[in-house]
């Protein structure tokens, strides 16, 4: 039930931040596309250009996790947060990114709030590293 609720309310933020076919077209590519720079760039367009859209940042911040540019991963987590500070997908991804810098009691203090205000995406969260589907 909780990822039904998630998915709804992301395609609800896509319709209403994302302003022309064009720029949903071009997120779109960059979110299914291989971490590149090309593909960081285009996210930072569109979060200038939809200033109150969260997604372009978290998808930013995971594609630079995979880049191993974890510093850069966590600025555009915040800038995600400062957005929407209740979005569980921005928070578990800064629970990543800390653990994958080693810094691990931020990362355990961030899960600490995800558990608090997010307990059904945290089990998620949870589950979902322990089969190796998100690292």
């Amino acid at each position: 039930m909780a990822r039904e609720v998630l998915w709804a309310l992301y395609a609800l933020a896509v319709r209403l931040f994302v302003p022309d076919a064009a720029t949903l077209h071009a997120y779109m590519r960059a979110v299914e596309g291989r971490p590149t720079g090309t593909n960081l760039r285009s996210l930072r367009s569109i979060a200038e250009v939809c200033p109150r859209f969260p997604y372009a940042l978290l998808y930013r911040g995971i594609k630079s996790r995979e880049m191993h540019r974890g510093r850069s991963a966590l600025k555009d987590l915040a800038g995600c947060l400062a957005r929407d500070p209740g979005n569980p997908e921005c928070l578990a991804e800064k629970v990543a990114a800390h653990s994958d810098l080693g810094e691990v009691k931020l990362a355990q203090r961030d899960f600490e709030v995800l558990r608090g205000n997010f307990p059904q995406y945290a089990q998620l969260f949870v589950a979902a590293r322990k089969a190796g589907v998100i690292q």
